[in-house]
């Protein structure tokens, strides 16, 4: 496992990734989690 975190831009994932998390958590499923994230995150006002 790779015991390092994980960072985009808007998500951090911070627990070890195994080769189970890796086969889930692809390119693309990352990009779509970003993409939640920035549209869902409240904006400071």
């Amino acid at each position: 496992m790779n015991p390092q975190a994980t960072t985009t831009d808007e998500l951090t994932f911070t627990r070890p990734q195994g080769e189970l998390e890796k086969q889930v958590l692809t390119a693309e499923a990352v990009e779509f989690l970003t993409e939640l994230v920035t549209r869902f995150t409240p904006k400071p006002q």
